[in-house]
């Protein structure tokens, strides 16, 4: 029922808001009884509801957020110039920025395309596909982001796995893997290299020298690893993939 509720953009039933409410008011009484301080409460009430909120209602977490920010500003918690300036208006600015680009590759298929011709590189041998899968996880990662990067090789995966009906679990957890490995190569990868990158002063010659690598090799072995932990899901690919 809640699922429902959700894909129709409901945010939950009433028993799960009563539940949220139920455990943001004992967050509150506990927070008050060991912070005292009525300003230190409230800012770490709101922060723990905002954690409980994101986890119970999951597409929401950005309105939750914005509700938590508004509360703490409204109360003089928090004035307008340390949110404005502990915000990272920059970080945000060039993230959205590039979830542009993103989303008109992936309105012209870019990234589908790139991923079906690796695979047909692969000339279908399983450990090939592995070894392609795990490269264009971590590449993507690197050079878009890595949700972007995970979102796109797990929808290939499963498409994949669906075609040769094989098992996916261990496929998504291996490309996961590898995308998260891959997001340290460059500083576009993750928010964390780009705020560390904005903060510290580095350039992006100075992930390439320092970071990839040290992920290079982290790359390698892992793809070692799973070669080996997956031999048998390789050899029933395999056996799908002649079986067609």
């Amino acid at each position: 029922m809640s699922e429902e509720l959700e894909k129709e953009g409901v945010p939950g039933t009433p028993k799960q808001f009563a539940i949220f409410a139920a455990i943001v008011v004992a967050i509150a009484f506990l927070c008050h009884w060991w912070l005292t301080d009525i300003h230190q409460t409230l800012a770490a009430t709101i922060f723990l509801a905002l954690v409980v909120g994101t986890l119970m209602f999951w597409r929401f977490r950005v309105g939750i957020a914005f509700i938590g920010i508004v509360i703490l500003l409204l109360t003089g918690t928090m004035d307008l110039e340390h949110a404005i300036e502990f915000m990272n208006l920059d970080v945000i600015v060039f993230l959205i920025g590039m979830m542009v680009v993103v989303a008109l590759l992936r309105d012209t298929g870019f990234f589908r395309w790139l991923g079906i011709k690796m695979i047909k590189l692969a000339k279908y041998e399983p450990r090939s596909i592995m070894i392609s899968l795990l490269l264009l996880s971590a590449v993507m990662a690197a050079c878009v982001d890595e949700v972007t990067s995970i979102l796109f090789m797990t929808a290939l995966v499963f498409e994949l796995c669906e075609r040769y009906k094989v098992n996916p679990v261990n496929y998504v957890i291996s490309v996961v893997l590898a995308t998260n490995i891959g997001s340290s190569w460059t500083v576009l990868g993750n928010p964390i290299g780009i705020l560390l990158a904005l903060r510290a002063g580095l350039t992006f010659e100075d992930f390439m020298r320092w970071s990839f690598p040290v992920s290079l090799i982290g790359l390698i072995c892992l793809m070692v690893i799973l070669l080996v932990w997956q031999r048998g899901d390789l050899k029933v690919l395999r056996t799908r993939i002649d079986a067609q």
